[in-house]
């Protein structure tokens, strides 16, 4: 005995797809007893492992919503302590070893290659406030070739 069960997902969310969908396989073998059991015993680890994914899933969207990974991708280091690189955009062509930190007029520069340069335009020292990257380069008194990433 065929039977045909057609479950319409327009509009919802993957949790009510599963629900509906365990549903739907549900109706159509309930009246077959060893494929009843076999489909209560693989709805109870799916709705085990929904429990355990869920907390998961919901942290990561938290953390995406409070911008917790956009801050960590501006993190490097200046002379071992953790800086957090706000604003930057690209700057003049500079030359230079990646990481390389140089002044030109009253901009910040760090080179990242092929003459290519990123002006720094907001930076956070670990523990400090936010400023601007010519008050950055007067408060630290920047030496010749000093670099970012850098442990000494």
């Amino acid at each position: 005995m065929a039977i045909n069960v057609k479950v319409r997902m327009s509009g919802k969310s993957h949790a009510q797809e599963k629900v509906a969908g365990f549903a739907a396989a549900f109706l159509a073998i309930y009246k077959i007893p060893k494929m009843r059991s076999l489909a209560l015993t693989e709805a109870a680890h799916e709705y085990k492992e929904y429990l355990f994914l869920f907390p998961l899933f919901l942290s990561i969207s938290l953390l995406q919503k409070t911008g917790f990974f956009n801050a960590l991708a501006g993190l490097t280091l200046f002379r071992g302590q953790a800086l957090h690189i706000w604003k930057a955009r690209v700057g003049p062509a500079a030359a230079g070893q990646p990481g390389q930190l140089r002044r030109a007029g009253k901009s910040l520069l760090v080179a990242c290659g092929d003459g290519v340069a990123l002006e720094l335009i907001e930076l956070q020292l670990e523990g400090k406030k936010r400023i601007g990257g010519e008050a950055f380069a007067n408060g630290q008194r920047l030496q010749e070739n000093e670099t970012l990433g850098d442990l000494s």
